[in-house]
């Protein structure tokens, strides 16, 4: 132990003289023991940081380049002298552990010299030899391209002469005078590695965790995630790595794709809802928004309109909401479904608002009534008018939820009126006055929908096209196509003014037109037909005038472009729509017919010139001839003479096809051929085709080694089979040994579309081929809604076809319900297995029933939407009510009713809203002079009629009657509501 402790005392003795103050160099405040311990790290000292250190060597006066053995002093160590009068005149200065892209740089203020140039990474910086004082420094850290760098700082302070010890500079400041005169003796230097600003990033990791999952799209959620996982930095990193996590976080944020959702769902009518969404929705079918009650019952939508900014969409209903319930609505976006609510509660009217405006003769005067929550329930109450006319003079009876004008108002020009409704505890509530203006109908739009057509006279373009959703306008026309340009003439309240030219001149209109670059196009001024001159974008002025005056009305300005005419710039030749090159003939048989077919600069089908014709010579006339038939379709017929080869040249105009012939004798036969098959039988005929689409017709023929057909088809037999190798009848033997097969065949079988149906073709009992073919329906089904799940079955509508045109919306279409399948879950009240419609009906009350197809038969002019068609309703749910007992009076009022007496009427049913008017209006109507008024029971069976005169008693001259109906719409004609003795 004794030797032990000798040992450690000598040691600290000998390091108490080495690390002593020393003339040349100096810890900055390192103990003798720390330097201790440094010499077992292999350290002399602590450097300020591990990454990245400094290190120095300076030129001093009478000593020269120090440290003298060529090492470096390692920073914040002092280089130089303190006390001594020594003056620094040189330096190196250069980093360890120096990482890429960060240089230290420094420059010096000599004697004699100034500033110095900057120099960098251990190169000299100031002189040698010539006794000069370096009196100032400034170091710096940069990049590679002279930007300071961050992340790190470097600090530096020194000794200067008769100052002393300055305090720490760093990155760049300037260390020392200039100017006077004193030398720099020491000099320490240190980099330090600063605390990175986290601000951005923390914003940028808080903006992310501010964010909800569900709101996004997976990829895109997941790829912020990683760059979360993956950019985890502290106020340790450098700066750099701070900002580029922080850029890195901020862009998946950026590319972050969000899931279209609903926000909010408010009830704005009793048929009406808002939705709104938390983006922009390009577009939104009807058939992607589902609406239910809180039962689960389906509510049917009539439209879905977008705002304009569509961040929201209005969903009209068929049918009312009902008071204080809840609603779900789920709509398909494009990127999943999204789901809401909304409550729909009534309230009391609150406030009537109506203003000032001018109606068409015999139009709805816009009006809103308002519960205190702003809900408009204009629909659900039947107004009063307060009006300075006479009753039914101006303003029509106002009846449920509208108020009309009458077809021939008097006064003519305007009426006032005040609109009231009474809440149910009495109170009145009314509109401010408002001035009401007789406005006759007058174009207040032209040409907001146009198009360019063939449609010859009719320069009217009609909402039934325009609205059809398969309306695409056209605006081209080609050169040496001359057509019509046709425009739409709207009203001030979005109706058409006529539906075709002659209609719009009877309502005192005329269209006129003016050609605005008559070197494109001439528009003719009266017809409108455009006669094209010339390639480019053409122009044309409408112009809309009073007939009776010439006053102008409306302009429109349409632009349009005019191409290129179609060119022939070839023929071809075909067969059953087949391009022919070659073609094998029976020497034996008659002629051949083929087609020969104008092909336009596009590559594209063309008719040829009627009258036309075409040279066709035959290279040998003696195995075959060839003759032209013109027309828009031309007809290439050959005809073999003898067996042998020639080819056959079609020149139409300046342009040839060539088609080589060989003419053969049937030899010995070796199989059958089968021609006219197809592989798809359409459902209806389009008149675009030169085929008949919905059959076809098969031919089979004999051939030889060679290919060659006999002359005539051979005796054959046809058959159609389904999968489950039924047999179809639908096939018709022409008795001329071919066969047509049809999609449906007239007292046979019609085909299931999209089944696929097998043809065997045999001679004798030889199957001879085996072909298939698809059925695809082509036709256009008529576009519907449903308006409601509740048919309603009463005597008017007294089957459930007739009550089915009630639920369906067909929109402008031609439709006639003509089949209906579905499934009852009550036969005692409707029973699908009577064969008869009417029959069906088995009496008075309730049934569910399950809709699976609806058969239509539809009046079009286009081929393809005209016809029957099956709609597939896929078990659709319907409510049915069947009620056919008609309503009765079961006490009519007596007369007289005598001064303030009261007499009732009881009914059977409960009328409707609009018959208790009527019957209302018929007993006033009826009435002496005197007041009455009149209350319904509860139960809507009862009327009660009040006589308000205290004085004179009401009479009746006659009987009075009135037509009943009851809530189900059943109808009892002329029934006696007062009864005259």
């Amino acid at each position: 132990m004794k030797k032990i402790t000798v040992s450690i005392l000598t040691t600290l003795l000998m390091l108490s003289m080495v690390f002593s103050s020393s003339v040349f160099a100096a810890n900055e405040e390192v103990s003798a023991w720390d330097s201790f311990l440094g010499l077992f790290s292999g350290n002399a000292t602590t450097a300020e940081t591990d990454a990245v250190g400094v290190e120095y060597r300076g030129h001093i006066q009478n000593v020269g380049n120090f440290p003298l053995d060529g090492t470096w002093i390692q920073g914040p160590n002092q280089l130089g002298t303190v006390g001594q009068s020594l003056r620094l005149e040189g330096f190196w200065i250069q980093l360890s552990n120096q990482p890429e892209n960060v240089n230290i740089q420094y420059r010096v203020h000599v004697q004699n010299e100034g500033w110095m140039a900057p120099v960098q990474n251990g190169a000299f910086a100031g002189t040698e030899g010539k006794s000069q004082q370096i009196e100032a420094i400034e170091i710096n850290l940069v990049d590679d391209e002279g930007n300071a760098v961050t992340g790190y700082s470097v600090m530096y302070k020194g000794h200067i002469q008769n100052i002393g010890d300055t305090a720490w500079f760093e990155d760049g400041q300037q260390l020392g005078t200039v100017g006077s005169f004193l030398r720099l003796e020491a000099l320490e230097v240190k980099i330090v590695q600063t605390k990175a600003d986290m601000t951005a990033y923390d914003a940028a990791v808080a903006a992310a965790a501010a964010l909800t999952e569900a709101d996004y799209t997976a990829d895109s959620w997941a790829a912020l995630q990683t760059a979360l996982t993956d950019n985890v930095v502290t106020d340790a990193n450098t700066q750099a790595e701070v900002d580029a996590a922080t850029a890195a976080i901020n862009a998946a944020i950026d590319a972050l794709v969000m899931v279209t959702k609903i926000t909010a769902v408010e009830a704005t009518s009793p048929t009406t809802a808002v939705a709104t969404f938390n983006q922009a929705v390009t577009s939104l079918d009807k058939a992607a928004v589902t609406v239910t009650d809180e039962d689960g019952d389906k509510q049917y939508i009539k439209t879905v309109e977008l705002a304009d900014d569509k961040l929201s969409a209005t969903v009209t209903f068929f049918n009312n909401f009902v008071d204080e319930t809840t609603y779900n609505i789920a709509i398909v976006f494009a990127d999943g479904t999204s789901t809401g609510t909304f409550d729909y509660v009534v309230g009391e009217p609150a406030t009537i608002l109506l203003e000032s405006q001018k109606v068409a003769k015999g139009g709805s005067v816009v009006y809103n009534v308002l519960d205190a929550n702003g809900l408009d329930i204009t629909s659900l109450y039947t107004v009063s008018v307060q009006t300075n006319a006479a009753a039914n003079q101006f303003f029509a009876a106002p009846i449920l939820g509208s108020v009309s004008l009458v077809a021939n108002p008097n006064p003519t020009d305007f009426a006032f009126a005040v609109f009231s409704v009474t809440a149910t505890d009495g109170t009145v509530i009314s509109s401010a006055q408002a001035t009401i203006t007789v406005n006759n109908v007058t174009p207040t739009t032209l040409g907001e929908f146009w198009t360019i057509d063939d449609a010859g006279t009719n320069r009217v373009l009609a909402a039934a096209e325009y609205e059809d959703t398969t309306f695409e306008p056209k605006t081209v026309v080609n050169m040496g196509t001359p057509e019509q340009l046709r425009v739409s003439v709207i009203d001030q309240f979005g109706d058409d003014i006529a539906a075709n030219y002659v209609a719009l001149q009877a309502a005192g209109y005329t269209l006129s037109y003016t050609s605005l670059d008559t070197s494109v196009a001439i528009v003719d001024t009266a017809s409108g037909a455009i006669t094209p001159r010339k390639e480019g974008a053409g122009a044309a002025r409408v112009t809309l005038t009073k007939t009776s005056d010439g006053t102008t009305v409306l302009t429109k300005t349409v632009e349009f472009n005019v191409l290129a005419a179609k060119k022939l710039s070839g023929i071809t030749v075909e067969k059953d729509d087949e391009t022919v090159t070659t073609a094998t003939l029976n020497v034996d048989a008659g002629a051949t017919a083929f087609d020969v077919i104008g092909v336009d600069q596009f590559g594209n089908s063309m008719n040829l010139n009627a009258l036309t014709s075409a040279t066709v010579t035959s290279s040998n006339t003696s195995v075959v001839t060839g003759a032209y038939g013109a027309g828009t379709t031309g007809t290439l017929t050959l005809t073999p003479v003898a067996a042998g080869s020639a080819t056959v040249t079609v020149k139409y105009e300046t342009f040839t096809y060539v088609v080589s012939v060989t003419v053969q004798k049937q030899g010995t036969i070796v199989g059958y051929v089968v021609d006219g098959s197809k592989t798809v039988i359409n459902t209806k005929d389009d008149p675009a085709t030169t085929d008949t689409d919905t059959e076809m017709t098969l031919s089979t023929y004999s051939i030889d080694s060679n290919g060659v057909k006999s002359v005539d088809p051979v005796a054959a037999t046809c058959t159609v089979t389904d999968a489950d190798a039924v047999v179809q009848n639908v096939v018709t033997d022409n008795l001329d040994d071919t066969y047509t097969i049809e999609y449906s065949k007239a007292g046979g079988d019609t085909l299931t579309v999209g089944d696929t149906y097998t043809v065997t073709v045999k001679v004798g009992t030889l199957t001879v081929a085996t072909k298939t073919f698809t059925v695809v329906e082509n036709g256009i089904a008529p576009a519907y809604s449903l308006k409601t799940n509740a048919l309603l079955i009463n005597l008017t509508d007294d089957d459930i076809l007739k009550a089915l045109t009630n639920v369906f919306d067909f929109g402008t279409a031609t439709v006639d319900i003509t089949g209906v399948s579905y499934a009852s879950n009550n036969t005692s009240v409707l029973d699908p297995s009577e064969v008869v419609y009417a029959d069906q009906v088995k009496g008075d009350g309730t049934a569910t029933i399950y809709i699976d197809t609806v058969t239509v038969d539809v009046t079009d002019v286009n081929p393809l939407k005209d016809g029957t068609f099956e709609l597939d309703l896929n078990g659709e749910i319907m409510n049915v009510t069947v009620n056919q007992t008609a309503p009765t009076v079961t006490t009519a009022a007596a007369t007289p009713i005598a001064a303030s007496a009261t007499d009732t009427v009881v009914f059977s049913e409960k009328l409707s809203d609009a018959s208790k008017t009527a019957v209302q209006t018929a007993i006033t109507t009826g009435a002496s002079a005197g007041t009455l008024t009149y209350s319904w029971s509860a139960d809507g069976l009862t009327l009660t009629i009040t006589n308000t005169s205290t004085t004179t008693a009401v009479t009746f001259a006659a009987d009075v009657t009135e037509d009943i109906t009851d809530l189900f719409g059943n109808t009892t004609a002329a029934a006696v509501i007062v009864d005259v003795p």
